[in-house]
């Protein structure tokens, strides 16, 4: 029989609901001879900490939360938030040798999904604290402008803001569609749009283009008229040079 390892790793990606209690184990079997047990614990928003227990010496120690706390070789976390997320360690010694397990600590937060019109009579569609983030989508499609943000929020969950802006005018009402791993299947709103709104797309782009248009021939006028003014001052300027016999580069310019 051949002997143990001394040293072996297993990771393992671990999902759970905020709030709820998570209890992450280490794979591996002590066995009679457990010396030493510890976590490492390093999650994405906050500092890294630590928890240990020295069997022999029959001692413990841990810089982490008050809601972690250490049971041999298990990791207990009451009321897990979205901040606990992040990479997590066990390190076993014993007589056999120095085994490891890694988790990946991922916490779920199911968010809450609206959709109205905004004050522009726009659609808008939001996916509201929500980790990790949700994916939105839009029925029907290619009949306007879709603009999506994407915004941590202080609690570290995750709002997704989507707007359809309809440039066709045969187009009455639309469908958000919201994915997120929470959902046994994907959140569906629709909302009817008038006439009037689901044309706004064009109308905007329309009166975007005739604005610039407007601008540009503005400034055009402005520079010819500008041109044309300072056209009589400048010969006036050239023929004073020329009777009095004053170089061009010292003739003082009026006031």
């Amino acid at each position: 029989m051949e002997d143990p390892p001394e040293s072996a790793s297993v990771t393992k990606s671990v999902w759970v609901w905020a709030g709820n209690t998570t209890v992450l184990r280490c794979h591996h079997d002590p066995g009679n001879s457990l010396m030493l047990v510890t976590w490492k614990v390093h999650p994405l928003y906050n500092s890294h900490c630590l928890l240990s227990l020295h069997i022999e010496k029959q001692t413990n120690s841990s810089n982490c939360s008050e809601r972690m706390r250490q049971e041999l070789t298990s990791l207990r976390i009451e009321n897990t938030a979205v901040t606990d997320q992040g990479n997590y360690s066990c390190e076993i010694v014993n007589a056999a040798g120095l085994f490891y397990s890694f988790f990946k600590l991922k916490v779920l937060v199911q968010p809450s999904v609206t959709l109205e019109l905004n004050k522009l009579g726009v659609p808008e569609c939001r996916a509201h604290g929500g980790n990790p983030a949700a994916n939105m989508w839009w029925t029907p499609e290619a009949v306007g402008s879709i603009s999506t943000n994407t915004a941590m929020q202080p609690d570290r969950s995750w709002t997704v803001t989507s707007t359809y802006t309809v440039t066709s005018n045969n187009v009455t009402q639309v469908t958000c569609l919201v994915s997120h791993p929470t959902f046994v299947q994907p959140h569906v709103s629709s909302i009817r749009i008038s006439s009037s709104t689901a044309g706004l797309g064009h109308a905007v782009l329309v009166r975007l283009t005739v604005s610039i248009i407007v601008i540009i021939v503005g400034s055009l006028l402005i520079w010819r008229l500008f041109k044309a003014y300072c056209a009589p001052y400048s010969a006036t300027r050239w023929s004073t040079r020329r009777t009095l016999g004053i170089p061009a580069n010292e003739l003082i310019p009026a006031l």
